[in-house]
């Protein structure tokens, strides 16, 4: 495959480049997914309606930081990625916002979908940018992390619905550190 476009541009550094222009919504998405998981882990015992709506501000914030990043990226480069895992967690956290009252089964299979989607758009957005920079392999384990948490929650909802708040949290952390790992790398390319 020619690394150049006709016009001698290649498309891959300039979705590096243009995302660089908001490493740090990236980084500020990323430290969101550690508070929400240390919270989930530090307080376990929490009633499960608390944590539908953490999990929900969680989401919306997360989906709402998604947009912004893929808008402020700069440039026409496909961001798609970014703004279907941004509705995605816009719709997730809705949902739980709005109905505060679902059961631990029905919240638990929704955060399930929701990382199995995560899981996989972060992961279509590594190899996007597989050419443009070494460290967008960080987004691959990320994806595949958060891709098997979500078939292990949908796999056994019923038994985890309480336990599960370690599980999530530790989910959230793991996806935390690999976006401050690549927030920081799109920062050092901004420079």
């Amino acid at each position: 495959m020619n690394e150049n476009t006709p016009s001698g541009i290649n498309p891959f550094s300039a979705l590096q480049t243009d995302l660089s222009a908001a490493w740090n919504i990236v980084l500020l998405r990323s430290i969101l997914a550690i508070a929400f998981g240390a919270i989930a882990v530090v307080w376990p015992m929490v009633s499960l309606i608390a944590f539908v709506f953490l999990y929900a501000f969680y989401a919306l914030a997360d989906g709402i930081l998604s947009l912004i990043a893929a808008i402020r990226g700069g440039g026409t480069r496909s961001r798609w990625w970014l703004v279907l895992g941004g509705i995605v967690a816009l719709i997730a956290g809705g949902i739980a916002l709005a109905m505060p009252g679902l059961t631990a089964l029905v919240f638990i299979m929704l955060v399930g979908v929701a990382a199995i989607v995560r899981g996989l758009f972060d992961f279509a957005g590594a190899i996007m940018l597989r050419k443009t920079t070494k460290h967008s392999w960080i987004l691959i384990p990320a994806g595949i992390v958060s891709v098997l948490f979500g078939i292990l929650v949908l796999s056994a909802p019923a038994q985890a619905s309480l336990a599960i708040t370690w599980v999530i949290g530790a989910w959230a952390i793991v996806l935390g550190i690999a976006g401050v790992i690549w927030a920081l790398q799109l920062r050092k390319h901004a420079q």
